[in-house]
């Protein structure tokens, strides 16, 4: 006795399957090609999200900064 994870044996799928056309292969390829896009695409978010991240941390120590300078010349001219 036999015990088959899933429907179907793989190698019956196999016998099942209809042979590779130019045209399927050119699909393939094109499905493939996207999906490296996608990545890429991915990718270039997560960086950007982190030149903003990065960004907005920089201008938050800028403020800072012109905060502690402001209250230290208010602090200089009194006296």
């Amino acid at each position: 006795m036999s015990v088959f994870v899933g429907t179907e044996n793989k190698s019956n799928l196999r016998k099942h399957d209809a042979p590779s056309t130019p045209q399927m292969e050119h699909y393939q390829s094109e499905a493939t090609e996207y999906r490296h896009r996608i990545a890429e695409c991915s990718l270039l978010q997560m960086h950007s999200e982190r030149r903003i991240r990065c960004h907005r941390f920089h201008v938050h120590l800028l403020m800072a900064k012109c905060k502690e300078e402001d209250s230290s010349d208010t602090i200089s001219t009194l006296s």
